[in-house]
């Protein structure tokens, strides 16, 4: 195994590792559920919907729209962490790539509804962010 392959399988082990430790986001299939400190649990469903605990938050069309690009990125994310198979430091660049769109999507759906706001901090993947270079650190 080349050396930056087998670095980048030691950085998506770290990140696995911390993902199932702490479940900010999390997935079951039908839908993404976000877990923030002090909140109720807010749910995404693949066709936008948006819950907070069991009230349905009304959104616009386009709200809508950025709430669906929030599922699809989060359920790549999963897909990527998943089991499948990465190969290396490409791999991993890209997953960093994934976390970065979800982290500012999330920006964007707090400044755009206020109930998504409590839940724009949570990290999809736990103790990883991009470096300058755009390949996944962890700490």
């Amino acid at each position: 195994m080349k050396m930056a392959q087998l670095l980048g399988a030691m950085a998506l082990t770290t990140l696995l590792m911390s993902c199932h430790q702490r479940q900010d986001i999390s997935f079951d299939g039908r839908s993404v559920t976000l877990h923030a400190a002090g909140e109720p649990a807010a749910t995404i469903t693949s066709r936008g919907s948006f819950s907070v605990g069991s009230k349905l938050v009304d959104i616009s069309p386009a709200q809508r729209h950025s709430l669906i690009r929030f599922y699809d990125d989060i359920v790549a994310i999963h897909e990527d962490t998943g089991g499948k198979p990465t190969d290396g430091k490409d791999g991993a660049s890209q997953l960093c790539q994934e976390v970065e769109q979800v982290k500012q999507l999330q920006a964007t759906l707090a400044t755009n509804i206020n109930a998504f706001t409590p839940y724009a901090g949570l990290d999809p993947a736990p103790g990883a962010h991009c470096d300058s270079a755009s390949s996944l650190v962890t700490s």
